[in-house]
């Protein structure tokens, strides 16, 4: 029997559609669709901006069914967080998770963790809190695995804060620093 790739669908917000976009006008030459991974996994990235948990739920679902992959990981809360205290946005991503691995079978279902906004973003402070209050919420339940690596092996969270919270064209110079 051939070995066959996993199959990775990563959805989520702006930022997956971002990453994906700039995939595919090839951004930096080093940067690739399989994030050398090496043959293991097939990626497929699935953004819209302003997607929530409940957003997602409602209309993205048709995507995981029909992409069929093994591993689901979702980029999501950050848009919450405008308008849900960071405990409701947790709930709400847990049920998610229970739901896609209860109903929909799926064995595997990643949670990236929220990424606190760099200095540009002025009310950074406050938004901040939240994240770190989300992130703590999230990681504390059994049925969510949150990956500080967005799942798709990136050096460091402290070294993607600047690429989600500044413009996009100062985003290309950022992100050829991460895949040196």
């Amino acid at each position: 029997m051939a070995f066959e790739p996993h199959k990775i669908l990563v959805l989520g917000h702006s930022f997956v559609r971002r990453l994906r976009e700039d995939l595919e006008v090839t951004f930096d030459e080093r940067a690739s669709w399989e994030f050398h991974l090496q043959g293991t996994a097939k990626v497929r990235l699935y953004g819209l901006g302003g997607r929530t948990v409940s957003k997602l739920g409602q209309h993205d679902l048709s995507i995981v069914s029909s992409s069929a992959p093994d591993i689901v990981t979702y980029e999501i809360g950050t848009n919450d967080l405008a308008v849900d205290r960071p405990e409701v946005v947790s709930s709400a991503i847990r049920e998610l998770v229970r739901f896609l691995r209860k109903d929909m079978s799926f064995r595997a279902v990643g949670v990236c963790k929220v990424i606190p906004r760099g200095k540009c973003y002025p009310p950074a402070a406050n938004f901040n809190e939240s994240v770190s209050v989300l992130n703590q919420y999230t990681l504390t339940s059994r049925s969510v695995t949150l990956s500080s690596t967005n799942a798709i092996r990136l050096r460091s969270i402290t070294k993607i804060t600047p690429l989600l919270n500044c413009k996009r064209r100062q985003s290309h110079e950022i992100a050829r620093h991460l895949i040196s």
